[in-house]
């Protein structure tokens, strides 16, 4: 009795073709069956001399020690050992996986072939929702400019067509670190103010862990005041009712903008202001 395996040492994917022979010129009508590890994996009429059952070895699991047998007849064990065609893949993030917001990203998706000929596609995943990669990138996947709202579970999965052979990487956790806090406008003085009066405005920024330069812009009623810079502050040495409207402030560090609360000055004019306007309406219709 005669066992072959074609081939002993296949790439996932590929087909193992098992040949079960029997020597006598008898012809049987019996069963023969084909055993991986001790146990059937299958089972046929055995009508001449020899049978033959292919199988599709998907993974390195389909290793082991196969044989057949006829009737009462066992062949010898024959060792098969399945070769990865390519291995889990490994997710890197650079520059890292907890970044400031506004950095760019870059998750690179390693795998290692059996063959260089192994032809491979990649796909990304945030908490197991399918990314839409840019195509010609491959295996790297960026995100331009971080943000809270791209924080997760990332994966990627490299994928041949040919053999139907999927793996997916570990999950890495990104976390994404607030570059600066959202700024506050603050007034002062505060409550009600009068015509020729100093008004002083500041936007504050509660933290800055990234210790990046700031520039601060200031607006009212959506209206540029005060073009980016460093200052934090905005003063008008004599207010006037005119200058009465919705104020806010801008802060950037040259990736991130925010953008403060809003405030509304109202600017009443003083009593000597009013005083001061009827005495020269009185003088004017004198």
């Amino acid at each position: 009795m005669a066992f072959q395996v074609d081939p002993v040492s296949p790439l996932e994917g590929e087909t193992l073709k098992l040949n079960c022979r029997y020597k006598s010129n008898r012809r049987w009508n019996k069963d023969v069956s084909f055993y991986r590890n001790g146990k059937k994996i299958h089972s046929m009429r055995f009508t001449g001399r020899g049978s033959s059952y292919s199988i599709k070895v998907n993974g390195t699991e389909d290793s082991g020690r196969y044989s057949c047998k006829i009737g009462g007849s066992e062949s010898r064990n024959v060792n098969v050992l399945v070769r990865e065609r390519f291995a889990k893949p490994v997710l890197r993030v650079e520059p890292t996986a907890e970044v400031f917001e506004g950095l760019p990203v870059t998750l690179t998706c390693t795998v290692r072939a059996a063959r260089p000929s192994v032809h491979l596609h990649y796909s990304f995943y945030r908490d197991s929702a399918a990314l839409e990669a840019v195509p010609g990138h491959g295996s790297m996947y960026t995100i331009n400019a971080a943000a809270a709202n791209v924080a997760g579970n990332y994966a990627c999965e490299a994928i041949n067509t040919v053999y139907s052979l999927r793996k997916r990487s570990n999950s890495i956790h990104i976390s994404i670190k607030q570059a600066f806090a959202v700024p506050v406008l603050i007034m002062r003085p505060e409550g009600q103010l009068f015509d020729g009066q100093r008004v002083k405005l500041v936007c504050w920024v509660e933290a800055n862990p990234s210790q990046a330069s700031l520039q601060y812009s200031f607006y009212r009623n959506g209206i540029l005041l005060q073009a980016p810079s460093d200052h934090s502050d905005y003063i008008s040495e004599s207010a006037r009712p005119t200058d009465s409207g919705t104020y806010h402030c801008e802060v950037t560090n040259g990736k991130v903008w925010k953008r403060s609360n809003q405030l509304y000055l109202s600017i009443k004019r003083s009593k000597n202001s009013i005083r001061l306007m009827f005495e020269l309406l009185s003088m004017f219709w004198l």
